[in-house]
């Protein structure tokens, strides 16, 4: 008798006492006696073999759960009891989390000692001083000027562009425009209208709401004018 043929032959064996006995039956064991039985069989005749072998390991495998489930039956009375052996491999026994990086480490709070020696004063050029001075000065000037701001806010943005695009179509109106409106009529984004007309010095009337742009009307130079007089 060929080794082959005597491991089929233990593979069959076992698969039959287990389904005799599904409590005490090893299923890993099973697993490795189907890889020994196999593996040199050609490959068509692994997967006959296999395939018989594994449904009847899933078979085994339904039998103990319907024992384990018959003998735990709450209906009889009684709570299921389990082992600490079956359920050892389930539960987690401890954790251990390296929290290293989440942790600022201590500053030291030992204060250095004051040497005689060091200065704190040093001699500060006169003409530094007052460009320092006249630049602070400039920047507070800056800050407090409207104007200035909205140029900022602008950038390197083609304002002029926009004015133009503004005061072209007021000459063609004769009467005042709703903010909105010109802002449909020109097909332009309402913040290239708004610094267009905050910059180019347009005169403006706040009606209604305030920040409503409906109420807001741009007047013409012409109007603008008749309406001085």
């Amino acid at each position: 008798m060929s080794v082959q043929l005597q491991l089929e032959i233990d593979l069959w064996g076992e698969l039959e006492d287990a389904t005799a006995k599904p409590q005490s039956a090893s299923l890993s064991q099973l697993c490795r006696l189907l890889d020994q039985a196999i593996a040199d069989l050609p490959e068509q005749q692994q997967l006959q073999v296999a395939g018989s072998a594994i449904a009847q390991i899933a078979q085994i495998h339904s039998l103990r759960a319907g024992n384990f489930l018959d003998e735990n039956d709450p209906v009889a009375g009684c709570l299921p009891m389990v082992d600490q052996a079956t359920i050892a491999v389930w539960v987690r026994q401890s954790m251990t989390v390296n929290l290293d990086a989440f942790v600022e480490k201590p500053t030291s709070k030992r204060q250095r000692k004051p040497n005689p020696t060091d200065s704190v004063v040093s001699e500060v050029d006169p003409t530094a001083l007052l460009a320092l001075a006249d630049q602070l000065e400039a920047e507070r000037s800056a800050q407090q000027d409207p104007r200035k701001m909205l140029e900022d806010l602008a950038g390197v943005e083609d304002v002029g562009r926009w004015q133009q695009a503004i005061a072209s179509y007021l000459d063609k109106v004769e009467s005042r425009v709703c903010l909105v409106d010109l802002q449909k009529a020109l097909e332009m984004p309402m913040v290239e209208v708004w610094l267009g007309l905050l910059l180019g010095g347009f005169s403006l009337k706040q009606e209604g709401e305030f920040y409503d742009p409906g109420d807001v009307w741009i007047i013409p130079a012409s109007l603008a004018q008749f309406q001085c007089c």
